[in-house]
């Protein structure tokens, strides 16, 4: 970890030295998954305090404050960001902020306003890049790229979360869960139950070209394919609230 709490790793990206201290964007959720889930269950509000101080520094290392988007990673013995705004790494993101927010809330957390205010920002910013087809690109603020359903997916969970729970305005989001959920179903050839589009498991790339060039088998599409059925479920249950 870094001085600060943050979860980091001693590899980058190509270019970068090893032995540096890096922080990938995926390593908020999947290093937060258990944790998180353990705060409520145990009511230990020393294991929100991580989770949600964690959301705080993520934001600050990986944040780009012209546009809001995260980058997949950054150096912080160089300062250095990596090329890109990968769209499921924002996706992982914002998961965590949306599970540290559940617990900093049951636990009435003082963590929760703060941990908000970044969902909020994360959200808004993730908004001005949906697509027409309501799904989000490969990289997020660069519409050459493939449509990526996995990214669009955990969007679509965690807009759905915060208007359920008023932490987003439905008059604003309620179209763009809409939209999303309209991209999400093309996705799903409800024949064979096959998803395209999801990228498959991806380290921190130096360019947009390498992104763009994933492989979206779907044999390949695991890393990805468990958001889009949260998603599913997540519409289910946001319809039958009259929404």
């Amino acid at each position: 970890k870094l001085a600060d709490g943050t979860f980091s790793r001693t590899t980058g990206w190509s270019g970068q030295p090893s032995g540096h201290s890096f922080v990938w964007d995926d390593d908020d959720y999947m290093g937060l998954g258990v944790l998180v889930r353990l705060a409520v269950i145990d009511s230990r509000r020393d294991y929100a305090d991580i989770c949600g101080k964690m959301q705080l520094t993520f934001e600050q290392h990986l944040r780009d404050s012209s546009d809001g988007l995260y980058y997949h990673g950054f150096n912080l013995d160089t300062g250095a960001h990596s090329c890109c705004k990968w769209g499921r790494g924002n996706g992982w993101l914002m998961m965590a902020h949306v599970e540290s927010l559940l617990a900093l809330e049951a636990l009435k957390d003082p963590l929760f306003a703060n941990v908000l205010d970044v969902f909020k920002r994360h959200s808004a910013a993730v908004l001005t890049v949906q697509s027409t087809d309501g799904r989000w690109h490969q990289i997020l603020n660069n519409s050459t790229t493939y449509l990526e359903t996995s990214a669009s997916a955990m969007y679509l969970w965690c807009f759905m979360e915060g208007v359920m729970r008023g932490w987003l305005p439905v008059s604003e989001y309620g179209p763009a869960i809409e939209r999303a959920w309209a991209g999400l179903v093309k996705a799903v050839d409800t024949t064979t139950g096959k998803v395209s589009g999801v990228c498959e498991g991806t380290g921190i790339g130096t360019s947009v070209e390498w992104y763009n060039a994933r492989s979206t088998d779907y044999l390949s599409s695991s890393p990805g394919l468990g958001s889009v059925f949260r998603a599913i479920v997540g519409y289910a249950r946001y319809k039958a609230m009259g929404f």
